[in-house]
């Protein structure tokens, strides 16, 4: 079944079929048959955007544990993509690539854990919709997600919260920001009445820490006590800071509550922490498992946390999606709902984000539903670097005078129909982290196959995505003519990256990042520290 319709397709399918799979300056062709809308009658668009969600822990997707009414809702009145890529496994340059339909390598913004400033030369989609009339607002829940990277471009509105002046780090500092969120959007909304607008909308409820709301985690965890659990864990830290000691039985204690709330934010605080550190990684080796949180029950705590972050996140998203009902808004306004990296819970050595590039990190959700838009299931590969171009076609915006590396799929249809389709769209990867020296790696997804490429030391991996979904079983020493395939595209794909952001002019500004805020990241966990508790995590 389609997923969006539109006039003109056959038109636009034919030039789609003449690009293949091009990528540099996509113009999506047929914009030049859309007539410019009256500001009155435009559409109005909101993106909301879900942090470190997994598209296979939500309803829509399948998963049997969730608890996602109003985005199974969504879903059933809208179109949902099942295998979206994002460009990147955390979320500075995963936004910006969002707002720009552009990758890490054209936009600059990609560096952990100072990814610079975007060049004001790039456009976004803000900016483009700002330029026609609309009025435009963010709500984000500050962190990575701040407008100060470049995210900012175009909007009128973009207020921050507590700490987000000073820190990247401010939205694991604090309890759970969503409902404040939620609220100065629902309120801004209101205040819309003829102009078209564009809404952002960002939260991090689902980011590690996991702070589940106790509701939610019982439904996974019957025995679950809250008052108790913490009870239990300020008696383990006031016997360490007194004694300096610390059993089997405190050490997974305050393990699963550095998971939940962050073992800097407890109390009382923690003495020579990075000595506590170091013991619980001791104690957790001596029992023959891993270092940290990486022990089995603490990485399926993990997971009943996150889950239970996910459906308080739903529960508010449907706030918001009854407000735009209630406003009588709703059939005229396109909303999508992507999330911008996903999670690890120890599937490939890690709990976290932002240091691999495997599937359940890059597959992200999509679900778009409003005007132009049929309810559906789209299974072809598509990245988010498409969604801004498809945005644009169905809000009927010209797009031959912008710089796009994403197609729109507003013209993808049902092959069974007779007529061609755009073919599966190849997925770029990657990950740049800065620790003294400057290394990296990349991937790419095409044609049902994943090749990962490690920089320093150098290696690839290569998986059968069709039979191994979940990258368990590399083939890349029984498929070395593939690996060299898919190695020559990826250089190539690379290679084009680097002309287009020469010919753009990008170059990210630097940001001064103090030591004090470095070793803030350590402490919160976005960077590995050999021997704690803490996830290999950046936002």
């Amino acid at each position: 079944m389609p997923c969006i319709s539109h006039s003109g397709v056959k038109r636009r399918a034919a030039r789609f079929r003449a690009l293949g799979v091009a990528f540099l300056l996509a113009l999506c062709g047929a914009q030049s048959a859309c007539s410019k809308p009256q500001t009155t009658e435009a559409w109005n668009l909101i993106v909301i955007a879900l942090d470190t969600v997994r598209a296979d822990r939500l309803g829509p997707y399948g998963y049997e544990r969730a608890h996602t009414p109003n985005l199974d809702a969504l879903a059933r009145a809208g179109c949902v993509f099942e295998n979206v890529q994002s460009p990147s496994p955390w979320t500075a340059p995963a936004l910006i690539s969002l707002m720009t339909s552009l990758e890490p390598g054209v936009h600059q913004v990609r560096s952990f854990p100072n990814p610079g400033v975007m060049d004001e030369r790039v456009s976004t989609l803000a900016e483009i919709l700002q330029r026609r009339g609309y009025d435009t607002a963010a709500f984000t829940e500050g962190g990575y997600a701040k407008p100060e990277f470049g995210l900012g471009q175009g909007f009128d509105v973009y207020p921050s919260m507590d700490g987000d002046e000073t820190s990247h780090t401010s939205n694991l500092e604090h309890g759970s920001r969503v409902f404040a969120n939620i609220t100065r959007s629902i309120d801004w909304l209101a205040e819309r009445k003829q102009r078209p607008f564009f809404l952002f909308f960002h939260s991090y409820e689902a980011h590690g820490p996991y702070r589940a709301q106790e509701r939610f985690l019982r439904k996974l965890r019957p025995d679950y006590d809250e008052a108790e659990f913490r009870a239990h864990v300020k008696r383990v830290l006031e016997t360490w800071n007194s004694e300096r000691s610390l059993d089997a039985a405190g050490a997974d204690a305050l393990t699963r509550a550095h998971l939940q709330w962050g073992l800097a934010s407890l109390e009382p605080a923690a003495q020579e922490e990075d000595g506590l550190r170091r013991r619980i990684g001791e104690l957790d080796t001596q029992r023959g498992g891993g270092v940290g949180a990486k022990r089995p029950e603490h990485v399926q705590y993990a997971r009943d946390l996150y889950d239970a972050c996910i459906a308080h996140l739903d529960e508010q998203l449907g706030r918001l999606l009854e407000e735009v009902q209630r406003l009588g808004l709703a059939e005229r306004t396109l909303v999508v709902v992507v999330s911008d990296h996903g999670e690890s819970f120890d599937e490939h050595g890690v709990l976290g984000h932002g240091t691999q590039l495997h599937q359940e990190l890059m597959r992200v959700a999509l679900i778009l539903r409003g005007p132009g838009v049929t309810a559906g299931r789209m299974a072809r590969q598509v990245r988010t670097i498409d969604i801004m171009p498809t945005v644009l076609e169905l809000l009927r915006v010209p797009m031959r005078s912008l710089t796009l590396q994403g197609h729109s799929v507003a013209s993808i249809w049902n092959p069974e129909s007779g007529d061609a389709a755009l073919p599966d769209l190849p997925a770029l990867g990657g990950n740049r982290s800065m620790t003294g020296k400057e290394d990296g790696a990349h991937s790419l997804r095409l044609d049902g196959w994943s090749l990962i490429v490690e920089e320093s030391p150098a290696s690839a991996r290569l998986y059968d995505l069709r039979q191994d979904p979940l990258e368990q079983v590399d083939l890349a020493s029984t498929q070395p003519e593939r690996v060299e395939r898919m190695r020559a595209v990826l250089a190539a794909r690379l290679a084009e990256n680097e002309h287009l952001r020469a010919n753009l002019g990008a170059k990210a500004r630097g940001m001064k990042l103090s030591p004090s805020a470095e070793r803030e990241l350590g402490r919160l966990g976005y960077v590995e520290v050999h021997g704690s508790t803490a996830p290999a995590t950046k936002q």
